[in-house]
């Protein structure tokens, strides 16, 4: 009787084992299929509005590019100022811009990947990683206190005033 009904739990405590496991499964494939849809759909938003924008500064470009060929009438002038200012803005970004831009993507894909539950177990967090500093810092001047009420005492008692060593 006791045998049946240890293998009984024990047949129960595995069920559920494999029930978890499932459950988890599920979450981290919908979880998954989440952070593709969002950087999947942030991917696309990207690329069209850069497309967009790639056409407005090519039409901006020759627009500035054939002014200033007429002001200057000389028919390449214009394109070769336009030029040479897309290749230095191309040298400042090869020089200095990489690191800044690679910054910037990271943040926004990690952005994107990081649950919504998440930043809130990071200010619970930091809460009570607060609260801890807070405690700490009551206890050090709590200590601090009592070491120089301590001292207070001992000061009192061992020293005398100068009339009484006068006296002496």
């Amino acid at each position: 009787m006791a045998f049946e009904k240890l293998t009984e739990s024990l047949q129960q405590v595995v069920d559920r084992i494999e029930d978890y496991g499932s459950s988890t499964a599920e979450y981290f494939k919908l979880r998954l299929f989440k952070s593709a849809m969002k950087f999947s759909t942030a991917l696309v938003n990207m690329l069209v509005i850069g497309f967009i924008s790639f056409l407005f500064l090519i039409f901006v470009s020759i627009s500035v590019a054939l002014y200033l060929s007429t002001i200057m009438q000389n028919p390449f002038a214009g394109f070769m100022i336009v030029g040479g200012f897309y290749l230095f803005i191309l040298l400042l970004t090869l020089f200095f811009g990489k690191g800044f831009i690679e910054q910037k993507m990271l943040l926004k894909f990690s952005d994107l990947l990081i649950e919504e539950d998440e930043p809130v177990i990071e200010k619970i967090s930091n809460d009570n990683l607060r609260n801890d500093r807070m405690e700490d810092d009551r206890m050090e001047n709590d200590t601090m206190d009592d070491v120089l009420d301590e001292l207070e005492i001992h000061n009192q008692s061992t020293l005398t005033p100068i009339n009484e060593k006068s006296n002496l």
